[in-house]
């Protein structure tokens, strides 16, 4: 149906070029796998499909919340579910770098300034779609100040505002207690840096994203990058063949081709897809730690060391 109707909101990725991508990152019951998508929640979803249920799936996602349209529509039973996490794009460095605060204020408060990490942290109730009922002090004192003098104000409808008031900040305060909650489940999968898989599709730039989340995979484990350009990926194949720690990299592309078969004339489709886009693909291999040049050399072996020893004894 996407491909069909909608090909615009799953980055112009054709069923073809999806199954490859399952079938090149290993996706199978049991593992644990990142995913990095902006189709809508289609890849996710094929993803868990995949799994059936057993495994783990880290879903990283930008901005304030995930999208998650098209994995919904699979039907999944709830079981499913409770082996998906999710984690914020934004505060991938900080996991990285052991600096991640999940007791932080930026947590509780919405700040109306424009940096990622906060504007991604914000939670807004779409049911809400009128004014919020939380009054400012400046609403307070209009709302005073429109009292008419001698005008006794009906303690009922007060005693309202102040419940539906404390409502929606009880409200607020589970949705933050569940958000707080969520992060640290999916931060504790993404600290033992042991995921078994990656996958990418993403209308962002994958190279600073790729870069980023290899780190979360063990050694030997495959990762698959969708891009519907394949500069980017060229890139990306530049940039991991400098820095190491990947072999067998490779870059392709899909091609499908639909025929149609009638009585004494068989012919291709007219209309049909150019390309199903371009797929980055590797392993990840362990990486020896760099030498010092302060580092000592190694001892030379007992036997070669009484001999030498004897010879300066001797001497």
């Amino acid at each position: 149906m996407y491909h069909g109707r909608e090909w615009g909101k799953v980055c112009h990725l054709r069923y073809d070029t999806l199954a490859q991508m399952l079938t090149l990152g290993n996706i199978r019951a049991g593992s644990k796998v990142i995913v990095f998508e902006t189709c809508a929640g289609l890849v996710l979803g094929a993803v868990m499909e995949r799994l059936g249920g057993y495994g783990t799936v880290i879903q990283m996602y930008p901005g304030g919340g995930p999208t998650r349209a098209g994995m919904e529509s699979f039907g999944f039973p709830p079981h499913f579910h409770d082996t998906l996490y999710e984690f914020p794009l934004c505060k991938m460095n900080a996991l990285l770098g052991g600096k991640l605060d999940l007791e932080s204020k930026d947590m509780d408060t919405n700040h109306s300034s424009g940096s990622p990490d906060e504007s991604s942290d914000r939670i807004e109730d779409p049911s809400e779609s009128g004014p919020r009922e939380e009054a400012s002090p400046l609403t307070q004192e209009m709302e005073t100040s429109s009292e008419v003098p001698g005008v006794k104000v009906d303690e009922e409808d007060r005693k309202e505002r102040e419940r539906r008031r404390e409502m929606k900040s009880q409200e607020k305060k589970l949705k933050m207690e569940e958000k707080r909650r969520k992060l640290a489940l999916a931060a504790a999968q993404l600290e033992g840096r042991n995921a078994d898989g990656l996958v990418i599709a993403s209308r962002f730039h994958p190279c600073p994203v790729l870069l980023g989340l290899l780190k979360f995979l063990s050694p030997s484990r495959p990762f698959v990058v969708y891009c519907q350009y394949r500069e980017p990926l060229i890139e990306c194949y530049t940039k991991l063949r400098e820095q190491g720690g990947v072999v067998n990299l490779h870059l392709s592309d899909s091609w499908l081709r639909h025929y149609q078969v009638l009585p004494n004339r068989t012919h291709p489709v007219l209309l049909m897809s150019g390309g199903g886009g371009y797929l980055l693909t590797g392993t990840t291999v362990a990486m020896d730690a760099p030498k010092t040049s302060g580092q000592p050399k190694t001892e030379e072996p007992s036997a070669k060391r009484m001999k030498l020893q004897e010879a300066e004894g001797s001497a």
